[in-house]
C-alpha cells in the first residue's frame, strides 16, 4: 500500500514532557495542498487517478477487523509522486482517536474535510470517503471547503468546475452529510468511479443512479429489482414540461440600480426540496424562468460582486422569494429586493467558517465585561438594527424566551454587557441594514457545512 514504512521509533522530552516519535519511510513527492497553492488545477483525469490511488488504499486499510480509519484525510496528507502516484500520510488522527477513547473524546479530524458525523464523535469507513471526496474538490476549485456555498448541506461546488457529470455525481455522493446518502463502502465508490459514464440523471436532476454493470441498462427496468446498491436509488420520473414563463425584475434599495453583472438563479422545489435547473434568461435586472411545471418553489438570486471570498459572503447580494405555478393559471410575477451581506467584524469576522457554528448551543465567546459588535459601513445615511435574543437549543425557531438587547444606531458598533449564557440556553444576534424605509442589508454566518442568518453563541 502507499503509504510510509514503519522503521521503528524513539522517545525525546520537550520542556519536561516525554515525547514518543514514530520513524517512518520517506514518501517522495509534495501535498495536493502544496500542488494547489503552487497555482495548479488539476483536471479530470488526473484526478480520477488519484481517487483510484486512494480508494485502493481505503480498501486496503478498511479491511481490517476493526477498520483502520484513517479519520484527518485531507490535502496536506496526500502526498503525489514524481511519477503520479497518490499515497496517504500521517495516520495521527488514529492514535488520538484510540487515546481519547479512554477519556470520552472522539472528535479528530480538520474542519471542512471532516463529515458531520465525526463532529459528534462518531467515524465509519464512509467518514474517510466525505475527506477524500472533499479533498478532490479543493484540488479541482482551489478552494477549502468551508469557503463553498452549501445546499442542503452538501458543498455545492459544481460552479467552480469544468468535469463530466458523472465525475461531479460521483462527488456529491462522496460527500453527502448523511453517511447512511454516501457509498458505504471503498470497493463501492471505486467501481461507481470506474463506470461514471453510465451515469443517468434525470430532467430535474432529483434522483440519481450509479450503473455498476454497462450491460444493465439495455435489459429493461423490470430487471433492476434486483440490483443494491446502500444509498443510490432509481431516478423518478420527471415532471411533464410546462410551458410556463414566470417574469421577474431585480431591486436594490427600491430602485434598479443593481450590480452589472449576471446573477446566479437557485431554484428548489419545495415539496421535494431538491434543486432544480430550468432554463433562465436574464438581461438588465430582468428575467425569464422557462419550463417549470405546477409546483411550489423557491428562488434564491444572488450576485457575486466580492471576487476575495465565495458567493454569498459579505460584500454579495442575494434576495429569496416563494412563489406558486397553479395549473390553468398565469404565472407569477415575481419582484425580487436584494440585501447587501453585512461584513461584521467583531466579536467574530463572518468573512469565514466560524469553528463551532453547527454546534446547536452556539459558538463560545469570552468577551469579558463589555461584549463589543462591531460591521462594516453599507454607506451614508443607513441605519443598522440589530438584537440579542435568548432562545432554547432545543428549539431555537421557538419564540424567543427573552429580548437582552436591541436599537437602532447609524453608529457601526455597539456594546453590551450580557450574563453567563443559562445551560441549554442560546444567545442569537441579528442585523439588518436600513435606508429609506428599505431593508437594504442583512447579516449572515458560515459554519463548515452550512450557513444561515444571524450569530448564534454562547457566554461561559
Amino acid at each position: 500500500p502507499r503509504i510510509p514504512r514503519f522503521m521503528g521509533y524513539y522517545r525525546h522530552e520537550v520542556a519536561g514532557t516525554m515525547l514518543t516519535c514514530l520513524v517512518q519511510g520517506y514518501m517522495p513527492g509534495q501535498t495536493l495542498k502544496a500542488w494547489v497553492e503552487a497555482g495548479k488545477r488539476f483536471q479530470e483525469a488526473e484526478i480520477v487517478k488519484i481517487a483510484e490511488d486512494l480508494l485502493e488504499l481505503l480498501i486496503y486499510l478498511h479491511s481490517f477487523s476493526p477498520p483502520v480509519i484513517h479519520r484527518d484525510i485531507k490535502p496536506e496528507n496526500l502526498i503525489l509522486s514524481p511519477e503520479g502516484e497518490a499515497s496517504l500520510v500521517d495516520f495521527g488522527a488514529v492514535n488520538d482517536h484510540l487515546r481519547n477513547q479512554s477519556r470520552g473524546s472522539t472528535i479528530v479530524g480538520t474542519f471542512g474535510y471532516m463529515p458531520p458525523e465525526q463532529l459528534d464523535g462518531q467515524a465509519v469507513p464512509g467518514s474517510d470517503l466525505f475527506a477524500l471526496g472533499a479533498s478532490l474538490i479543493y484540488a479541482l476549485t482551489g478552494l477549502e471547503p468551508g469557503l463553498i456555498e452549501k445546499e442542503n448541506l452538501s458543498l455545492n461546488f459544481r460552479p467552480y468546475v469544468t468535469v463530466s457529470e458523472g465525475l461531479a455525481a460521483w462527488l456529491e455522493l462522496m460527500t453527502q452529510p448523511d453517511w447512511k446518502q454516501r457509498f458505504q463502502t471503498a470497493q463501492d465508490a471505486l467501481e461507481a468511479l470506474r463506470n461514471r459514464a453510465y451515469f443517468r440523471p434525470g430532467p430535474s436532476q432529483v434522483e440519481r443512479v450509479w450503473w455498476k454493470n454497462p450491460v444493465v441498462p439495455v435489459l429493461g427496468l423490470g430487471l433492476l429489482t434486483g440490483l443494491t446498491w446502500a444509498g443510490l436509488r432509481l431516478m423518478q420520473t420527471a415532471p411533464q414540461v410546462s410551458e410556463n414563463r414566470v417574469m421577474g425584475r431585480v431591486s436594490y434599495a427600491g430602485s434598479a440600480q443593481i450590480p452589472a453583472l449576471a446573477p446566479r438563479f437557485w431554484i428548489r422545489d419545495e415539496a421535494t426540496g431538491q434543486r432544480l435547473k430550468p432554463a433562465v434568461d436574464y438581461q438588465a435586472g430582468k428575467f425569464e424562468i422557462q419550463g417549470l411545471p405546477a409546483g411550489k418553489y423557491g428562488l434564491n438570486l444572488s450576485y457575486d460582486t466580492n471576487p476575495d471570498n465565495p458567493i454569498q459572503y459579505p460584500g454579495d447580494y442575494r434576495s429569496w422569494t416563494v412563489f406558486e405555478i397553479k395549473p390553468g393559471q398565469p404565472a407569477p410575477q415575481l419582484q425580487m429586493n436584494l440585501v447587501r451581506l453585512i461584513h461584521l467584524t467583531s466579536p467574530q469576522d463572518n468573512n469565514r467558517p466560524l469553528k463551532g457554528w453547527e454546534n446547536a448551543c452556539g459558538i463560545d465567546l469570552n468577551p469579558g465585561a463589555q461584549l463589543a459588535f462591531a460591521w462594516e459601513s453599507l454607506g451614508p445615511g443607513v441605519r443598522y438594527d440589530y438584537q440579542i435574543q435568548e432562545l432554547n437549543c432545543a428549539s431555537p425557531a421557538d419564540t424567543p424566551l427573552r429580548v437582552l438587547a436591541s436599537g437602532s444606531t447609524e453608529k457601526l458598533s455597539f456594546s453590551s454587557a450580557l450574563p453567563p449564557t443559562p445551560s441549554g440556553h442560546v444567545y442569537r444576534f441579528s442585523l439588518e441594514a436600513w435606508q429609506a424605509g428599505h431593508k437594504i442589508g442583512r447579516m449572515r454566518t458560515h459554519g463548515s457545512q452550512d450557513h444561515d442568518w444571524d450569530l448564534n453563541f454562547k457566554i461561559p
